[in-house]
């Protein structure tokens, strides 16, 4: 019984001590500052906040996912920088893709591929031209 009382204070204690999530911090700004200071910017305004949040030490950022039904192909975010202060938002767009076929095949024009090709070697993958033939 001793124990159990023991036991039992001691998850008391802990639970007492874990951190709450309006205790969350990056790099010294709240969730909730980062949140207060999106629903004061226009972000918001471009769609609805989820509760996907996320901060990044490195660049000193709170990330907080956005849903926006007519952004197809992004998943963006608004981002708040902890240090300035200041609110924006990121698409994270994975790009344009090229009209498909009926057969599911890609179109590609020569040009287009030319332009790839360019745009590979520029990256430093070399002799890439043969693929145009």
């Amino acid at each position: 019984m001793k124990q159990f009382a023991i036991a039992s204070l001691l998850l008391i204690l802990a639970g007492c001590t874990l951190p709450s999530v309006s205790s969350e911090t990056c790099n010294g700004m709240t969730i909730e500052t980062a949140l207060t200071l999106i629903e004061a910017s226009n972000c918001s305004d471009q769609g609805t906040l989820t509760t996907t949040y996320n901060c990044n030490e490195v660049t000193s950022t709170w990330w907080v996912d956005l849903i926006v039904p007519e952004a197809d192909g992004c998943a963006p975010a608004c981002v708040v920088n902890t240090q300035t202060q200041e609110v924006e938002i990121n698409w994270r767009c994975t790009g344009l893709l090229p009209p498909e076929s009926e057969g599911g095949e890609i179109n590609l024009s020569t040009s287009d591929l030319d332009t790839m090709i360019q745009d590979l070697e520029g990256m430093g993958f070399d002799d890439l031209g043969g693929l145009a033939e």
